[in-house]
């Protein structure tokens, strides 16, 4: 559910390993191409096209097991209530939006015993209507049941997921993995969304690494007073570890900016704002991110 770049990649991949798999979005055009065409699927070996169930009427495809929600945050609580006539009783949902605060608008309308959370670390783009480019596949992604049982169907997931190639474990504290991508998102995609730079090219700069080195900072002052715990050498070390391979990457909060459309500055550095003034932490910086992304993106008509 929001088959864009990774609900494309983890559709593709499963169903390439045998399973029966639907994507559903709302971008008609996307989804009558994958309908028409198949998927197309660009990695570094190649291409491929993937034969999928493709629909933007979630109705169309009846209860299912298994939905993997992949809306981003400023638009997941429209795309879950959306998502209903897919889910009874025996469906499990997975929430892996990037940011915070996910899970509590998903369990306003699912039993908290059938959803897992977690992140995501592997990466895709959307080229166009039914094509995306996959990368970081040798990524991770990490998940936890919500209520923290690990039951036949948790297991059968995680099952499922090496079966397609996917390497997902199991955390069960993935809290503070979710705080950690969080830290890596805050630094990079609104500043990237503000220059319009990718990642390589905005840390290029010592402006930029000095940016990134305030915002994480800030993070890692409210991740602690939450008694969450976050390495910021280990943060930044990640960080120039993975630049290569992604430097030449848009995140996706550029993405949007550049498609003008609403992004998730709030589920992102604007939850890192609101978690230090409720733990009494300044974040300026933060703060101030927050609020250039928020004029950017509620006056596209009127820029340059």
């Amino acid at each position: 559910m929001g088959a864009g770049a990774m609900g494309c990649l983890f559709g593709g991949l499963l169903r390439k390993a045998g399973e029966e798999v639907w994507l559903v979005d709302p971008w008609k055009e996307h989804m009558d191409k994958v309908k028409k065409e198949g998927l197309l699927m660009s990695d570094s070996s190649g291409d491929e096209y993937i034969d999928i169930n493709a629909t933007v009427d979630p109705k169309e495809v009846g209860t299912v097991d298994f939905v993997i929600l992949l809306s981003k945050s400023n638009y997941l609580s429209k795309s879950i209530r959306e998502a209903l006539p897919m889910i009874d009783e025996d469906t499990t949902v997975l929430a892996l939006q990037n940011g915070l605060g996910n899970v509590e608008i998903i369990s306003e309308v699912v039993d908290n015993n059938q959803i897992m959370f977690g992140i995501c670390e592997v990466g895709s783009d959307l080229k166009g209507p039914g094509h995306i480019k996959c990368h970081l596949l040798d990524g991770v992604i990490k998940i936890k049941p919500l209520n923290g049982t690990v039951d036949h169907k948790v297991e059968n997931i995680v099952n499922t997921f090496a079966k397609s190639g996917v390497n997902a474990i199991l955390s069960m504290d993935v809290e503070e993995d979710i705080w950690g991508k969080l830290a890596i998102n805050g630094c990079f995609n609104a500043a990237c969304a503000l220059t319009r730079l990718k990642a390589g090219d905005f840390i290029g700069h010592n402006e930029g690494m000095a940016l990134v080195e305030d915002i994480l900072r800030e993070i890692v002052a409210v991740a602690r007073a939450k008694k969450i715990s976050l390495d910021y050498d280990k943060i930044m070390g990640f960080i120039k570890i993975q630049l290569p391979k992604v430097g030449a990457h848009y995140p996706s909060m550029a993405q949007d900016a550049m498609n003008k459309r609403l992004t998730e500055i709030e589920s992102i550095n604007g939850a890192v704002a609101k978690e230090g003034k409720k733990f009494n932490v300044p974040v300026p910086v933060n703060e101030t991110i927050v609020k250039l992304m928020s004029i950017i993106q509620n006056s596209y008509e009127l820029q340059f």
